[in-house]
Formats: structure tokens, sequence, C-alpha cells
């Protein structure tokens, strides 16, 4: 239940940010800020903090000039600071991000009577890594995470090399903050990848100049806010980690989806899983084409030509399970017949993100056939890379290696 206290807080700084911006009370938003106010303080938890109770979500739908910004801000800050949580909001789109860090949060803040902090969060690959730039304004080696192709074409150099020097100004003298964004003019994509990371790269609190990295100094500011401005792809990419690896930990935490209608595909782009039957399908009928070939180039070796002779049994098994999944895939998705002629492209979801028993027995079996042709071949390719040192003697010929 919403106590009193935090609901006079609610109304008093709905009733001060419509005073000072100068509107008047809209019956919409008031429902939308009562609703939010109510499942958020309705959610139950135990002593140690986790959630007991399942409703903790509000969906919300409301028209155009409704306020809505305004109304889930006012609604879920109070809740969220009366509970030791950050409040994230997540949009969908650029604009709308802009529109909540620079109109709407700056007017809350001014206006409502809450005090509070915000922060506007980006992945690191917005952020130039110090140690990259560096090594750049030291004219060190190339970026070893650049193709030889890639650093051909842009060895053209002066144009990089005068960008470094201007950004490292920039930023030793306090000037830039790191970010991308925030940079006057435009950066070239091919020279930005050769200064930043991503967190494979990143090697944190080992790097000599993660006192200076502008992205850990960002996070530094960012954990330290009450709102958490960010966007659907941050989010899911966060969860998609685990959770608390960009934005803090999502039981730290209430987020606010504002564009909500977009997070379905984005969600898919994040954490679906892809496998081509079709080319399962091609790639079976490939190896079995070179089988002979294969043969006759490697069977001398005993234990090539035993794992050699077990493929074909292996790929019969496979070869019409794959079939059928192709097939059940279709009937299941309503196509039976295949795309219609005109249909490009066609997206089935299943309720609630569960796949059919039928389809996850047909994975499951997949699963167990493709690990044995896997194990097959890489014991394979284990001879045969071990054919390749002289010191090793495989049974090999020298002229097969």
């Amino acid at each position: 239940m919403l106590d009193e206290a935090l609901k006079r807080e609610i109304q008093t700084a709905y009733r001060h940010a419509l005073e000072g911006l100068g509107l008047t009370p809209r019956y919409g938003q008031r429902l939308m800020i009562a609703e939010i106010a109510r499942t958020l303080a309705g959610i139950e938890a135990d002593e140690s903090g986790k959630r007991t109770s399942d409703e903790h979500v509000c969906v919300l739908e409301a028209g155009t000039g409704t306020g809505k910004t305004l109304a889930y801000l006012l609604a879920a800050l109070p809740v969220a600071k009366a509970r030791g949580k950050r409040l994230v909001i997540s949009t969908a789109t650029v604009a709308l991000q802009e529109q909540v860090l620079h109109q709407d949060l700056p007017a809350l803040k001014a206006h409502s009577g809450i005090d509070f902090s915000y922060a506007l969060a980006k992945g690191r690959g917005r952020y130039v890594c110090v140690a990259r730039l560096d090594q750049a304004l030291d004219g060190g080696e190339e970026n070893p995470t650049l193709s030889m192709f890639e650093q051909a074409l842009d060895s053209g150099g002066d144009d990089f090399q005068a960008l470094v020097k201007t950004l490292g100004d920039a930023y030793g003298s306090g000037r830039w903050e790191g970010d991308r964004d925030s940079w006057p003019e435009a950066i070239k994509d091919e020279h930005w990848r050769r200064l930043t990371v991503d967190h494979r790269q990143c090697t944190n609190r080992r790097c000599g100049h993660f006192g200076a990295c502008a992205f850990f100094r960002a996070r530094r500011d960012m954990e330290q806010a009450d709102i958490i401005v960010a966007n659907h792809d941050l989010v899911l990419a966060d969860l998609s980690l685990g959770g608390g690896v960009v934005l803090p930990d999502p039981g730290d935490c209430i987020h606010v989806f504002d564009e909500g209608h977009h997070l379905p595909d984005k969600a898919l782009n994040h954490f679906t899983y892809r496998f081509g039957v079709n080319s399962g399908l091609r790639w079976l009928r490939n190896l079995r084409k070179s089988l002979s070939e294969l043969n006759a180039a490697l069977g001398v070796q005993p234990t090539l030509a035993r794992l050699l002779a077990s493929l074909p049994r292996a790929m019969d098994a496979a070869e019409p399970r794959l079939g059928e999944a192709f097939a059940l895939g279709h009937q299941l998705a309503g196509r039976p017949q295949g795309l219609g002629d005109a249909e490009e492209f066609h997206q089935h979801r299943f309720e609630m993100g569960r796949a059919p028993e039928a389809l996850r027995e047909h994975a499951a079996a997949l699963v167990t056939l493709f690990a044995e042709l896997s194990r097959t071949l890489e014991s394979m390719a284990d001879i045969l890379r071990e054919s390749l040192d002289p010191e090793k003697h495989t049974g090999l010929p020298p002229g097969r290696r």
C-alpha cells in the first residue's frame, strides 16, 4: 500500500510541477500517476530485499498530450527514493531520450520540489579509450583488432593523427569528457574504432589509465545518480550480460520503459538464438560429397580412417531430422507450404516465448546428433593440426600434411 506520507509527497510534487510549468491538471495524467504509484508501492519483498509478490508490472497506454513523462517521473521517483532504488528511464529513440534528459528532468528538478540527480548511461563504445588514445599519440603500433585490410585503408594517417592530437589536447585539458556524441564534429567510424574498446578488450583496473578512463568516470557519476536515462538496447544488452555490467544491478532498480511497444523486437535481437536449417542441410550435403576425397587423402592414417568411416552414419541420422525440423517450423508458423508469393520474410512468435514440445524434442535430438558430428570432426582437426608439427608423428605421410 502507498503510505500517506508518500502519497502526500507525490501529490505535492505534482501540484508544484503544474504551477511552476504553467500546466493544467489532466484526468488521464492523474490516473497514470495513481496507477504507477499503486503498483510500485504494492511490491512486497522479504528481509533480504527479494521480491515476494508477482504484481510488479504496470503497462499503460495514453494518448498524445496526456503528459506521460511527467506522470511516470512523479509517480516512480518518490517511490524509488523511499525504497532505496534507482530509477532507470529507458527510451527507444534518441529524440525521446534527449527530450527526457534536456527538457523533462531539468523541468521536474526545478519545479517539483523533489531533490534528485540524474545521468545519461551509454555503452563503453561511445567513450574514448585513454590507453588507445595515448598509444595513437605516441605513434604506437596499429590497433590489433583491425584487419590488415582495414589498416591499409586507414593508413593515410594524416587525418587520423590530426584528430588524435585534437582529441588528446581536449581530453587532457578537461574541455572534452571523452564521449563521442559530445564532440562538436562527426568522427569517422574507421577512426573511432581505433580509439575505443568493447567489454572484452577492456582490462578494467589492470589498465594503467584506469583512473583517467572516460567510461569509468562516467560510470562513477552514474552510480551516484537517482535517475539513469538509458535506451532499450543498452538495458537489454546489460541484461544479456547478466545484469549490473554497464547499468546498476537490476534488483536495485525500478525500470520505466517509455515507448514500450518497441521492446519485443529489440528483445528478439538480444535474446534469440538462430539456427539456419537450410544452411545446415547444405553443409551436410557438401560434407557427404567430400567424403571420397577425404578418404583418399587421409584414410591411410588408421584413426582418421576410423573417424571418416563413422561420418556417414552420423550424417544419415542428422539429415532427415533437420528436414523434419524445417517442415515442423513451417507448420508451426502457419506456413506449411513455405512463404507466399508476396512474402519475402515471415516472423512467428510463440505465446509467452515458449516453444512447443514437439519443436523442443526435435531440437534436443539435433543437439545430440550434431554433438557427435562435432566431436568426430574436432578429433580429425586435432590430428591434422598435430601433423603440421614436424616433431609429431601422426602417421600421415609428409605429402598429406
